[in-house]
Formats: structure tokens, sequence, C-alpha cells
């Protein structure tokens, strides 16, 4: 866990422009979009960190429905900003994968898992 939110403060620090995201008047988060954890362009996540990063204990991996056929981050991000509501403290990443229609279906939990392991 140590290691993932050394990997997250770096990215957020170094990784991609920063922007702000202002939950309420107490929330703010940081936000670095479409950062890379693997080789394929459709391996891409977007990341949520709170201003105050000492407070971060648990890191939430939203992973966007649509049966490994269909979706995007995206389509999530609305709930993603309802979790960072309810658990300001918390760190978040909305993640794309590669969909099953361009790969073979069985694979891709195990592969995305890979690639998030190495990232980590």
């Amino acid at each position: 866990m140590n290691k993932f939110f050394t990997f997250l403060c770096l990215i957020a620090l170094f990784g991609c422009k920063e922007k702000t995201i202002t939950i309420s008047k107490d929330i703010t988060f940081d936000q670095q979009m479409d950062i890379s954890y693997g080789d394929d362009p459709e391996q891409r996540m977007d990341l949520y960190i709170p201003k105050n990063r000492d407070s971060v204990k648990t890191i939430f991996m939203i992973i966007h429905g649509g049966g490994w056929k269909a979706g995007k981050k995206s389509d999530i991000t609305g709930f993603t900003f309802s979790l960072m509501k309810r658990f300001p403290r918390c760190a978040f990443a909305n993640i794309d994968y590669r969909l099953a229609t361009k790969h073979a279906s069985d694979s891709q939990i195990r592969l995305m898992t890979f690639k998030m392991q190495l990232t980590i």
C-alpha cells in the first residue's frame, strides 16, 4: 500500500498537468488525467488525491462496467466524485482498460491486474 501511495504521489507531483477539483468548500482533490499504466493506449487512469496528502489511508480503484466489452472511465466520473464526497481522505483511481472487443475477454482481468501490480 505504501509503495502504491508513493507512486501516486510521484505521479501527482511530476507525471501530468495538475488540476484542482473542488467537491465542497472543505473537500478538494488534485486531479491527474490519462496516466498510462500499460503499453496499450486504452490502459489509462485518472487519479484524484486529497489536497491533505498526509491523511490518505485508502485508495479506491474504480473500474467501469460493460462486461469488458464496452464503456469508458468517463462514464463513471460522476460516481467517482460522489465517492470522493463521502470519503474525502481517500485517493481514487478511475481506470480504463483494453476492451474485449479487440482482445480475448478471458485475459482482461488478469492483464489489468498484472499491469497495475507493475505500476505499484
